[in-house]
């Protein structure tokens, strides 16, 4: 008996080592989003492949792509991502740019799933546990209606050409790009990633951050964030790093307790920013409009504690906004903000 139950165990952990190290093609191709097959594989990759990295003398990435063509968008994920973010709380939900503020970002949560795939290719050379989203460059290029939740949709996400030495580790972009029915770009993003590794540089993987303060403050409130919110927002956006999962595991990656997710917060903390200023400076909100929105995440946000949000308007339709620990700014008004960043709205003629 223990025989046979010793084989059906042995088999068993064979199938599965064979399953998660097929070789698969550079090119991911199909017409869905990432399945939980797919994703459950690629963390139980990250889980079980060690990966070894070594510095190559010209720095070069593979090219791994990932090509979801085409798909539509899921209404019912789409309004769990609404109750996530606190949508619900919004004044003017149905103003156009408030709806394209959510969008942008939601097109974000989608990418993020495309992601992980891409990330844990057998040939990508970094782990996928305990990285950490360090800036992101987003570009909506058009107005996006409502319509757009029938419409099939075409996106690619790809490596960056080479990574970047930085101190304690490496530095690299994930690049996505998501186009309409007829081909035409409508967003793209760049996530800049780190990776811990064993190297040795000076150079910081950030930079000093660049003067938030400009104009008039016209916006600041305290946010809470709830303790499980880093398991609400990851089984959405289908991250389920363990540092946003569980206080154990974000300790193993060196953090005191678990962390929000970056895009969460900015998220969030946006729509209620980009509400209150459609009541003041931004009245053209039904005008076609493009938005570039750039953030850089300097500290983690912890689950179960609280920030301030503040935001101040500039010329051209230009936000600046930090989030900051709540109890240290109280303590410190010099104080480092956890998040900052600018959103660009740039109106058409």
């Amino acid at each position: 008996m223990y025989l046979i139950l010793f084989w059906i165990v042995a088999l068993s952990i064979v199938i599965f080592y064979v399953w998660i190290t097929l070789p698969e093609s550079k090119h991911l191709k199909q017409n869905f989003l990432p399945s939980n097959l797919q994703i459950a594989k690629a963390y139980l990759r990250a889980f079980t492949i060690y990966k070894r990295f070594s510095v190559s003398q010209n720095r070069d990435l593979p090219q791994i792509v990932a090509e979801i063509t085409p798909f539509t968008i899921d209404e019912n994920h789409l309004r769990r991502y609404q109750t996530c973010v606190e949508f619900e709380k919004i004044a003017h939900p149905d103003e156009s740019i408030v709806w394209n503020v959510l969008i942008m970002n939601y097109f974000q949560c989608i990418a993020s799933q495309v992601q992980i795939i891409v990330l844990s290719h057998l040939e990508f050379p970094f782990g996928l546990l305990g990285s950490v989203n360090l800036k992101n460059s987003v570009r909506l290029h058009e107005n996006i209606e409502k319509d757009i939740l029938g419409e099939p949709l075409h996106i690619i996400c790809k490596v960056g050409d080479k990574y970047r030495i930085v101190r304690r580790g490496i530095e690299f972009d994930i690049i996505t790009e998501l186009f309409n029915k007829e081909d035409k770009k409508i967003w793209d993003c760049t996530f800049t990633i780190f990776s811990f590794a064993n190297v040795e540089s000076n150079n910081s993987a950030l930079k000093e951050p660049e003067k938030v303060e400009e104009g008039s403050n016209f916006f600041e409130d305290k946010m809470k964030v709830s303790s499980s919110i880093g398991r609400t927002y990851g089984f959405i956006a289908r991250d389920m790093n363990p540092i946003h999962m569980n206080d154990i595991a974000a300790k193993f990656f060196g953090f005191r307790k678990s962390l929000a997710h970056g895009m969460w917060t900015v998220s969030t903390s946006l729509l209620k920013i980009i509400d209150k200023a459609v009541e003041t400076n931004l009245k053209d909100s039904k005008k076609k409009k493009t938005m570039t929105l750039n953030v850089t995440f300097r500290k983690p946000v912890f689950v179960g504690t609280q920030v301030r949000v503040s935001a101040t308007s500039g010329s051209g339709g230009r936000i600046h906004f930090k989030i900051a620990d709540d109890k240290k700014i109280s303590e410190n008004a010099n104080e480092t903000p956890q998040i900052i960043g600018k959103l660009e709205i740039d109106f058409m003629k």
